[in-house]
């Protein structure tokens, strides 16, 4: 009886090295899971972000931006390159010594995702829990729509002007006329005119994708940030009439905005208030339509007819060059929409769906009216209204 007892007790024994691992892999889970119970407290978060996340960025943004090439790039070949070698590994290791004798290497291979998500989770996870963005908007609805048109002519007065200024190719798309360096050193100045303690004081330097662009062209990707890493990385095969708004968008998000829908405004934000017409054209050309709606309310069909016949040919021609060019090239679209409207969803944001101007209108037999301003239309009646 006492030799069964032995064996029994010997039977469940767990090795050391194993139990450290388990371990260490429950303890990553927990962390995990007080996290995201933590993310139902905006509060918390909102503190969390201008305390630790803020540190962090300070600290890490620093040292990710002494490296004149993207960390987080070579981070995702390295995956690639590990979770191949892994799984060859794996099974050649399986085949000799069986199951059991690759716990060792699961567990590992566990610890190492933990690691990755739970630093993820302690960064920009919790940043999607924040308030809404600090950004100067005019939300009240002017008493008479026909003056929309005065206000809508003249932001395409200016969307026109800044055309005019730059150089277009036989393509019709714009030519950019600083490198990237230099248009970088100017958004980093631009960040600087911020005024809200909303936005983590540090910020580090836009990096590019040399290396895997064009996979990200494939899945129409212009850009990603990566917290951990403090990184905001851009795409270095977008059309130039679109890379300043996706570099300020990158920015936005180590900045403390994480919501596409919260970059995208401070994107927004910090083009059309700049001073370069470069820079200006690339907020007008993501932005300027949501103005279309604003001239529709008016209800003068001769407004609407006026407004599209007054727009330079030359944005014409760029817009639909980058039109053809991301359908062109953008072979797995669709997968990595869907991707990112679940991983979107997953940090309790609405997904894909924000990165549009959701605009709020009614449409009868006899009017068209507005109900009220999207973000980047009360974005745009600041600037008429409001901006000194």
């Amino acid at each position: 009886m006492e030799a069964t007892k032995n064996k029994a007790k010997k039977g469940i024994k767990i090795e050391k090295p194993l139990l450290v691992k388990l371990i260490v892999l429950a303890s990553l889970l927990l962390i995990i899971i007080i996290l995201a119970l933590l993310r139902n407290y905006r509060d918390f978060c909102e503190n969390y972000s201008k305390t630790v996340v803020r540190f962090y960025s300070i600290v890490f943004g620093h040292i990710s931006s002494f490296f004149p090439f993207s960390i987080f790039e070579l981070f995702v070949i390295g995956t690639i390159v590990y979770a191949v070698a892994w799984i060859v590994f794996f099974i050649i290791n399986t085949k000799r010594n069986g199951i059991k004798k690759s716990y060792h290497m699961i567990l590992r291979l566990g610890i190492i995702v933990m690691s990755i998500l739970t630093t993820y989770q302690a960064t920009a996870g919790m940043e999607y829990a924040r308030k809404g963005v600090d950004i100067p908007l005019h939300t009240e609805l002017i008493e008479n729509p026909k003056d929309y048109r005065e206000i809508c002519f003249e932001f395409l007065d200016d969307f026109n002007y800044c055309a005019s200024q730059l150089e277009f190719n036989e393509n019709g798309s714009v030519v950019a006329p600083y490198s990237d360096d230099e248009l970088i050193a100017q958004l980093t100045d631009e960040y600087k005119k911020l005024d809200s303690d909303y936005f983590h004081g540090y910020t580090p330097k836009a990096k590019p994708m040399y290396l895997t662009g064009w996979a990200y062209r494939m899945l129409s990707i212009s850009g990603v940030t990566f917290v951990p890493t403090v990184e905001a990385n851009y795409n270095v095969l977008n059309p130039d009439g679109y890379k300043p708004f996706t570099i300020a968008h990158e920015l936005a998000h180590v900045k403390g905005a994480m919501p596409e829908e919260n970059a995208n405004l401070v994107a927004a934000y910090i083009c059309l208030n700049s001073e370069d017409p470069y820079i200006r054209y690339s907020g007008y050309n993501v932005t300027f339509w949501s103005l279309s709606s604003l001239v529709q309310a008016t209800n003068v069909e001769e407004d609407i007819r006026d407004f599209y016949a007054s727009i330079d040919f030359r944005i014409y021609r760029n817009n639909s060059y980058e039109n053809k060019y991301w359908a062109d090239h953008a072979v797995f679209d669709k997968i990595s929409d869907w991707i990112n409207d679940l991983y979107l969803k997953m940090n309790n944001d609405v997904g894909t769906v924000s990165y549009t101007d959701n605009i709020d209108t009614t449409k009868t037999d006899t009017e068209f009216i507005i109900n009220s301003y999207s973000r980047y239309q009360a974005l745009y009646m600041w600037i008429y209204f409001d901006k000194d």
